[in-house]
């Protein structure tokens, strides 16, 4: 059973959630074997919260999240709502020149990526790479959402097909509603297991 939808703001809720509730179950695993528990994937985000807050990204300071379908776009993108920033999802499949023009236009004060994406990146986005975290202390404000359902959450682009691609931004509570929905459709517990064959 899932806690009260009242006290979910954020889907970062979820996850302390569940980590404390079923902490040893698998929360994903990737092409990579990669394979981390709700416990797991708990100490990467708050790892990688804190390594954000050591960069000063901000509430409202957009992250970059150009990553492979993997455990560390979910840790990335998942921290970036747990420091009260805007995760911006970024295309792998994007030339270098389309990727510039969408970095120039969101300014995000982080690029969290892949080592094998960095060649895509220009030159002035180099300084803010942020790769996956080791496992370090995360503080108290590094354990606990503070993330009011109506907080821009995820800046997404537009494909782009009759005009140059526009930023669309989505609030915390659209993305944990779509995912509570999801998860009622599909009657979602902890023990499934779901495919994701498409980009994230």
């Amino acid at each position: 059973m899932s806690p009260p939808l009242a006290t979910q703001r954020s889907l970062v809720d979820y996850l302390w959630h569940w980590e404390q509730s079923s902490p040893d179950r698998l929360f994903v695993e990737d092409d990579a074997e990669t394979a981390l528990t709700y416990r797991d994937a708990a100490q990467a985000i708050r790892a990688t919260v804190a390594e954000l807050h050591r960069r000063a990204v901000r509430p409202g300071d957009r992250v970059a999240v150009l990553a492979e379908n993997s455990a560390w776009w979910i840790i990335a993108f998942l921290a970036t709502l747990a420091a009260r920033a805007i995760a911006v999802p970024m295309a792998t499949r994007l030339t270098s020149a389309e990727l510039e023009a969408m970095l120039t236009d969101a300014q995000p004060a982080v690029v969290a990526t892949d080592a094998s994406l960095l060649g895509l990146l220009g030159e002035a986005w180099l300084d803010r790479v942020l790769m996956p975290c080791p496992e370090g202390e995360a503080s108290a404000a590094d354990r606990a959402s503070t993330v009011d359902s109506d907080c821009p959450a995820c800046l997404t682009y537009t494909s782009g097909t009759t005009s140059r691609p526009k930023g669309v931004l989505l609030s915390s509570g659209s993305l944990t509603a779509s995912s509570e929905t999801y998860a009622a459709l599909f009657h979602s517990t902890p023990a499934m297991h779901t495919i994701v064959a498409v980009p994230l």
